[in-house]
């Protein structure tokens, strides 16, 4: 399964799609989406699947407080702050800095489903810009690269990802 960026004529909507194992989209509607970034560790998103326009679309719980699962996952990763609108982004070569690229996708296995969440562990990052020039950003080897760097640095939560 993966949560895919779909351009939906403007900004940007981000939606569940594909199947894991038994488990298909239609399964994990009005669910929340928790991270599992490392085995027992689980984060709350206040990501919800919900149907709309028939769409498994993700939304927030409240988009004055709340971050999407993309901008939380490139926040652990410390990854630059990334550009929903995908055709807002610089064609060419893709360079990774502040709103240059959009993640296109996020591939994830699914560890646990119950009545009210998807624990899911995301495997990759799959980040674009506007020409679908692309690179698939590995989440384990990034978190092996963010917890070597984690040991020598302060790392402090960016002003974008902070509540109101």
């Amino acid at each position: 399964m993966r949560i895919a960026l779909r351009t939906s004529g403007g900004r940007g909507e981000y939606e569940v799609a594909g199947s894991h194992e038994n488990i298909h989209v239609h399964d994990i509607v009005d669910r929340q989406i928790m991270l599992e970034m490392l085995p027992g560790f689980r984060l709350p998103t206040n990501n919800f699947v919900r149907r709309k326009q028939g769409k498994p679309r993700i939304r927030l719980v409240n988009s004055h407080i709340d971050s999407h699962a993309y901008l939380i996952l490139a926040a652990i990763l410390l990854l630059p702050k990334p550009k929903r609108e995908i055709g807002a982004t610089p064609g060419e070569k893709l360079q990774i800095y502040r709103d240059n690229f959009s993640v296109l996708s996020i591939p994830f296995d699914v560890v646990e489903l119950d009545a009210s969440e998807i624990v899911v562990s995301p495997t990759q990052l799959i980040l674009a810009n506007s020409s679908l020039n692309s690179v698939r950003v590995d989440v384990i080897e990034r978190l092996q690269i963010v917890s070597h760097a984690g040991k020598r640095l302060v790392i402090r939560v960016p002003p974008w990802l902070r509540p109101c």
